[in-house]
């Protein structure tokens, strides 16, 4: 028969409240993890043609946990504005360099044409130049997505003939 423990005695000195606190803590981020990917996971199935597709579970464990998503949510509902992924690909450039691709980046359609995937682009090169200052950038998307080319044009990024490291990952099925 199993032992039953003794419920802690809070009372005494020896109890230490901020282990509870970050018990909690955990709990409620795991907890908004799983909604908010709940609601990335709806908006990719809406484009199932043009976008990659992620269980809830995977896109907390690749991108939320290791720090390499963007989100916005509307602050005073919650309603998934958009989100955008930073994927570390095998590797390393001709320079040395890891190379992180931008990529799934989308904006739910209620808040399109507002500036919004132009902050959030932002956003994603901020967070990786804060994360590994020395990393390369690539963002790869459709040559008809006129939309998303403008906006990373207007923060810098240049057009280049496939690098590579691209080329052979693309070869693999890696990326698309």
């Amino acid at each position: 028969m199993a032992k039953i423990p003794e419920k802690p005695n809070t009372s005494s000195n020896n109890f230490d409240k901020s282990d509870t606190d970050e018990v909690i803590k955990s709990a409620f981020e795991k907890g908004v993890k799983k909604i908010i990917a709940g609601k990335v996971t709806a908006l990719l199935e809406q484009h199932k043609q043009t976008m990659l597709q992620f269980k809830p579970d995977e896109l907390i464990t690749k991108f939320f946990d290791p720090g390499n998503a963007v989100v916005l949510l509307e602050k005073k509902t919650d309603q998934l504005i958009g989100f955008g992924k930073n994927k570390l690909w095998a590797g390393k450039n001709e320079y040395g360099q890891k190379v992180y691709e931008f990529g799934s980046w989308i904006i739910n359609k209620e808040f399109q044409h507002k500036g919004y995937g132009h902050y959030l682009t932002k956003l994603a090169v901020k967070s990786l130049k804060e994360k590994d200052p020395n990393a390369q950038l690539i963002a790869v998307c459709d040559l008809n997505s006129k939309k998303a080319i403008k906006v990373l044009k207007h923060l810098g990024a240049i057009e280049i003939v496939k690098p590579k490291n691209v080329k052979i990952l693309l070869e693999e099925v890696q990326a698309k």
